[in-house]
């Protein structure tokens, strides 16, 4: 294995981390406080849409770190890709509390690559 793939899959992991930890401090945080700017921007969407958005921001940083992680270990993508698309769906599934279709969508994909492998 490369060097250089095992520091760029680090790298790329630490900065899927900060994703999330700087999103929910700087952005979440005070979107449940309504402590935004623009407060009126909150009642445009129905609670259960910044759920969506809120997994959104969160699934960005699971997909990196799996991508971070076929770097590192680059002998089993497959398997790497299989268990983050299995993570992210439960994830989105939470997330969403099953109310947003993509949950179903990456299920198919797991059930493919789990089949497939």
């Amino acid at each position: 294995m490369s060097a250089y793939y095992f520091y760029a899959g680090i790298l790329l992991m630490a900065l899927a981390l900060a994703h999330s930890i700087i999103g929910e401090l700087l952005i979440f945080r005070h979107l449940a406080k309504g402590t935004q700017k623009h407060e009126a921007s909150l009642s445009l969407f129905e609670q259960r849409r910044w759920y969506a958005i809120r997994s959104s921001w969160h699934v960005v940083t699971l997909l990196a770190c799996g991508i971070g992680f076929v770097l590192i270990d680059i002998t089993r993508p497959v398997a790497v890709i299989t268990w983050t698309i299995g993570i992210t769906t439960i994830f989105w599934f939470m997330g969403t509390r099953g109310r947003h279709p993509a949950w179903i969508v990456l299920s198919l994909v797991l059930g493919l690559l789990v089949v497939g492998g």
